[in-house]
């Protein structure tokens, strides 16, 4: 029997979540959307994620879909995703590699409340199990 798939806005509060407990500042642009509001333009992420204070301006723009196919919801996000604006994130693994990855751009000296900040999240991927060991990016 497979385990329940989990719904997209389910996987988005424990990407919230997790990423608040380490310490991230993270912005959701989708309650904005689902009462209506036009002050969202098509195809902003998600989840903007602030990096470091000391980067001001620097976000990661994350857009959350469940596990499988992704199926974007315009255009405009379609296209944000294929220029790299936006990052398509279907798991807390996915999110914890995105940050690997950014950490890898910028020198450690630079940033250490994020280095801190993503050590803090790892460990919360590694508690929640959302992730096999082998994947935890050092």
């Amino acid at each position: 029997m497979k385990p329940p798939v989990m719904k997209e806005h389910e996987l988005q509060a424990q990407i919230v979540d997790a990423l608040r407990a380490s310490g991230f500042s993270v912005y959701e642009t989708t309650a904005y959307r689902q009462k209506g509001s036009s002050g969202v333009d098509r195809g902003v992420p998600d989840l903007l994620v602030a990096l470091d204070a000391s980067i001001p301006g620097q976000f990661l723009g994350l857009e959350v879909k469940r596990p499988g196919k992704v199926r974007y919801s315009s255009i405009e996000q379609e296209e944000a995703a294929k220029k790299g604006h936006i990052v398509v994130v279907q798991s807390l693994g996915d999110v914890l590699t995105i940050l690997a990855t950014t950490l890898l751009e910028y020198p450690f000296q630079l940033m250490p409340a994020l280095n801190d900040r993503y050590r803090k999240f790892k460990i919360i991927c590694i508690q929640l199990d959302a992730m096999p060991r082998s994947e935890v990016v050092a």
